[in-house]
């Protein structure tokens, strides 16, 4: 079958549906006039029955109202101006700043005081190191001195044994000596 045309303009349209928001921020210039769109259109009762859109105005008051609440971990949103915060709500927060400032000077003076402690530790211990290391050198000088001691103890043995020696000799030439010049009585004698 053929279709007659439509005399209204409109219908010869599509029909465009924009979002809530967009339809609210288009603003008419003086001199136009505003017609009837499709969104009217849609809002009409079919057949006798009336839509009611009411859970959509609930449903983003629940948004505003979560959005607004403390999210996990004490973290609130952005979109919250502070003026709205409770006067109690900053007394507790600052109460809960104060504690924690508090806690940690608590923590820094325990931590300065570990500090100080390991560095009594660290200090002894330095201590103890240099009076062992001066120990040793004493002990590695009063070894230098009895190896001193004893090389000279052998080169005095040594020394004496010569000198022993050297007395017997000589009094050998002397008793040769005193034979050769004729004197018998003096070979018995010894000085």
């Amino acid at each position: 079958p053929l279709q007659l045309l439509s005399s209204d303009r409109r219908a010869d349209r599509p029909e465009v549906t924009l979002p809530y928001r967009k339809r609210l921020s288009i603003v008419h210039r003086l001199g136009y006039e505003g017609e009837r769109s499709s969104a009217d259109a849609a809002a009409r009762p079919i057949e006798g029955r009336r839509t009611d859109y009411g859970f959509i105005g609930s449903v983003e008051a629940e948004i505003r109202r979560r959005i607004a609440e403390d999210i996990e971990y004490g973290i609130r949103d952005a979109w919250i101006d502070p003026r709205d915060i409770a006067e109690e709500e900053a007394l507790t927060t600052l109460e809960g700043v104060n504690t924690r400032v508090t806690e940690l000077a608590a923590v820094q003076e325990q931590d300065t005081q570990d500090i100080y402690g390991v560095m009594e530790d660290a200090q002894g211990r330095q201590t103890e190191m240099f009076q062992r290391v001066e120990m040793l050198v004493q002990d590695q000088r009063i070894d230098a001195q009895d190896t001193l001691i004893a090389t000279l103890t052998t080169q005095l043995s040594s020394l004496q044994g010569h000198l022993v020696t050297a007395l017997g000799e000589i009094q050998a030439l002397q008793a040769r000596e005193q034979a050769r010049a004729g004197n018998p009585e003096g070979v018995g004698s010894s000085t």
